[in-house]
């Protein structure tokens, strides 16, 4: 999803206005949970999707918003903080106008927000199936150090090693 390219006057006083209440009002609450080590994340995150967003693709009048992985990266929280900062310097270089900065982020912010809820539940579904079971019943095992042919596991507080496989000729 990329974002508007509409010029100030076209849209209408009650579909931009409330857009951008909405989205002043949620960048109040969003901004009590910045943490100060993130900002410089933040910072070149959204400077390489207003990178991204500047430079058109082709003849057409596409770009890449980088939404997503901005969105799978920092969390819905931060994302919006950094797609309402990327829309409001496009904005400032001609790509929209002002009144479109608000519907501009909301649309950004809901493909990061998206992004972000299908990365953390593919993320669930796929991970290790020994972090699903329960930690008393299989131990935590983790690996101790690689060899070529054996892994050695520590399992429970003990050690033990992973069954040879016999090698017919492959690497």
């Amino acid at each position: 999803m990329s974002h508007l390219h509409l010029p100030d006057g076209l849209l209408p006083l009650w579909l931009w206005l409330p857009a951008l209440a909405l989205v002043l009002a949620t960048l109040l609450l969003s901004g009590r949970r910045i943490e100060p080590r993130r900002v410089a994340y933040q910072g070149a995150l959204g400077a390489m999707m207003l990178a991204a967003m500047s430079v058109p693709l082709g003849p057409l009048d596409y770009h890449l918003a980088l939404a997503g992985p901005v969105g799978v990266l920092l969390g819905p929280a931060a994302s919006f903080q950094v797609v309402f900062v990327v829309t409001a310097i496009l904005a400032f270089l001609g790509h929209g106008g002002f009144t479109a900065i608000g519907l501009n982020t909301l649309l950004l912010a809901g493909s990061a927000t998206g992004a972000h809820l299908a990365f953390a539940l593919t993320a669930r579904r796929m991970s290790a199936p020994w972090r699903s079971r329960s930690p008393r019943r299989w131990g935590r095992r983790r690996p101790v150090s690689c060899g070529s042919r054996s892994l050695v596991w520590r399992s429970a507080g003990r050690r033990t090693r992973r069954p040879r496989v016999p090698n017919h000729g492959w690497a």
